[in-house]
């Protein structure tokens, strides 16, 4: 199958359309994504300094916290990148790997402490002496929320990886002075009788590479029929 780049499919870009996602990715999702981490915060100090823990109350900690992980998460994805074109470039193709398993981890654990919260409340509204008939405590909801968050979203820390473009017909062992001025390194060397050969393994480290931008590439799972069909689907 042919891969399309987004320039291919829309060779008349709208002029309208990046303004329009500034604004909303960029500066209404920061303005809402900080109020959120606010909000939660103050939430997770005034329910950890209950003087009687509840089921109820731990629920709302395992919400606040999982609430905290996806708005954090959504920041780096979607408004850091629409403020920043530096942090497209670097930062972002390098972090976004573990970062958006780890915001499927957050978002999933919110619905499903909202579905145990909910659970809870109509034992102890509808049913309010089987606490003490099943004698069931906090850990019987958090416990189930928690691992099926991280065991359901673990595969997806399998599916990216990022990498430097490999040059096509050149071949190259260590760097010389001449190729030191190609990767625009932005530190002096300490020693200056270190070896050079480790420098292209730090320098992609940092994103910069040399036959290329950065990349993100799916890897075999990602791409794999029955994972696809399976799984993701």
């Amino acid at each position: 199958m042919e891969n399309f780049t987004f320039s291919e499919l829309s060779p008349t870009p709208i002029p309208w359309l990046n303004t329009f996602s500034f604004l909303v990715e960029g500066v209404l999702l920061t303005i809402i994504g900080c109020f959120g981490l606010v909000g939660n915060i103050l939430s997770f100090i005034i329910l950890s300094t209950q003087a009687v823990h509840k089921t109820f109350h731990n629920l709302l900690l395992l919400l606040s916290i999982f609430d905290m992980v996806y708005l954090l998460t959504s920041l780096c994805l979607f408004a850091l990148p629409s403020l920043s074109t530096e942090f497209v470039g670097t930062f972002h193709r390098l972090s976004l790997p573990v970062i958006l398993p780890v915001a499927h981890i957050g978002m999933v654990g919110s619905i499903f402490s909202t579905l145990a919260l909910s659970v809870e409340r109509y034992l102890a509204v509808v049913h309010p002496f089987a606490k003490y008939r099943r004698s069931y405590s906090s850990r019987h909801f958090i416990v189930p929320v928690v691992l099926y968050s991280v065991l359901f979203n673990l595969p997806k820390f399998f599916e990216l990886t990022t990498s430097c473009p490999e040059p096509e017909d050149t071949q190259y062992s260590d760097l010389n002075q001449t190729s030191l001025h190609d990767y625009n390194l932005s530190f002096p060397l300490q020693d200056q009788n270190q070896s050079l050969t480790s420098l292209p393994q730090l320098d992609k480290l940092l994103g910069h590479c040399q036959f290329g931008d950065l990349e993100l590439i799916a890897r075999d799972m990602r791409i794999n029929y029955w994972y696809l069909n399976i799984y993701v689907l």
